[in-house]
């Protein structure tokens, strides 16, 4: 998870690291907050992915006076192309509105190509498969690994003791294969037991996987 960090005197850091590396049809994310009251609403725009293999969600910020200093999280899905190379996206930050007006930061992101690797269908899993979650417990990320018989759109929905949905984290397409992972970031809840569930849709057939995590201080 990359922090953005948009202040108010025109300029913009980025929290180390400084770029974002992706696999092709893997996801990732950071999460841009403004670190200081603005004056009025602020709307933080992301552009630089149209005509690349890189899908952001959302590609438009919105702050207000009433949630200016929680973080939103912008999600980066990719898509697998035929050719062998790794690409390079640059995303540009703007901002614009309650006195942040100008601002403008880039990010790098890398998409690492999967070399042209055919994996055969007997290599293939022949289920859906939930690994688990490293480290565990954790006390601000952990990554959960999985693995896909086929291509599929894939979530993750994590509860609390009591059943209660506390997090919905949508993640986009991946290929089929094994060795995948995606991150849980801890936010904003507290320390104790959790349950995720990993939901994995193959054009329409919604195949669910659930596990335990602790959360620490």
């Amino acid at each position: 998870m990359v922090t953005v960090f948009i202040i108010d005197n025109g300029k913009a850091t980025i929290s180390a690291p400084t770029s974002i590396t992706v696999s092709e049809g893997e996801a990732e994310s950071f999460e841009v907050r403004l670190q200081a009251m603005p004056t009025d609403q602020v709307r933080i725009t992301i552009s630089g992915q149209e005509n690349t293999d890189l899908r952001l969600t959302p590609t438009v910020l919105v702050f207000g006076l009433d949630n200016w200093s929680t973080a939103q999280t912008v999600t980066l899905n990719t898509v697998e192309d035929e050719d062998l190379v790794n690409d390079e996206v640059k995303l540009i930050i703007t901002g614009s509105g309650g006195g942040y007006d100008g601002i403008r930061q880039e990010l790098l992101v890398t998409i690492m190509d999967n070399l042209g690797v055919n994996i055969e269908e007997s290599d293939l899993p022949l289920s859906v498969a939930l690994w688990g979650n490293y480290p565990n417990p954790f006390s601000e990320t952990t990554r959960i690994e999985f693995d896909l018989p086929a291509p599929a759109h894939v979530s993750v929905s994590v509860a609390d003791i009591l059943g209660r949905i506390v997090k919905n984290l949508s993640y986009g397409q991946f290929s089929a294969g094994g060795g995948h992972s995606v991150k849980i970031n801890k936010g904003d809840l507290t320390s104790g037991i959790y349950y995720y569930t990993l939901k994995v849709d193959m054009d329409g057939e919604l195949i669910e996987r659930s596990k335990a995590m602790t959360i620490v201080r």
